[in-house]
């Protein structure tokens, strides 16, 4: 029973997303986007791994003070809270599997990056640092 749940949780998450190029620092990625609520709740969970040069955009109709939480989400991650002009706000380290504890922005984001565990860290990149990226005009964000 457990299994099937699982299975039924993976297929429930769509994983047709748009992917985009971003650049942040020096560093090159493509990243999924995530823009509506369905998507953000699933985000990275029922996944094995997240490769090192891909990552999760999620975007917001307007700025918010963002949570995350890793329900389901078995790997480590790290996540930047990115403001309006996409500036990076600040980083976190996310523990797998930790469903008390909640990743808070300590300002109003508009976007939030999610990167495998210490990708931020390992390259030097922190609060002030810019993402580049153009989002796709047929975008649905809400």
């Amino acid at each position: 029973m457990g299994t099937f749940l699982l299975m039924f949780q993976a297929l429930a998450c769509d994983l047709s997303r748009d992917r985009i190029p971003l650049t942040i620092a020096s560093y090159s990625v493509n990243v999924e986007l995530v823009a509506d609520p369905e998507s953000r709740a699933c985000g990275l969970s029922n996944r094995n791994s997240l490769p090192d040069n891909q990552g999760m955009l999620f975007v917001f109709p307007a700025e918010r003070s963002l949570s995350f939480w890793m329900r389901d989400t078995i790997f480590p991650l790290s996540i930047a809270f990115v403001d309006r002009h996409k500036i990076v706000m600040g980083t976190l380290e996310m523990e797998p599997l930790k469903t008390h504890a909640f990743y808070r922005s300590r300002e109003p984001g508009l976007y939030a990056l999610e990167m495998p565990a210490g990708w931020f860290s390992a390259r030097g990149i922190g609060r002030g640092d810019k993402l580049i990226f153009e989002l796709p005009e047929n975008l649905d964000v809400r």
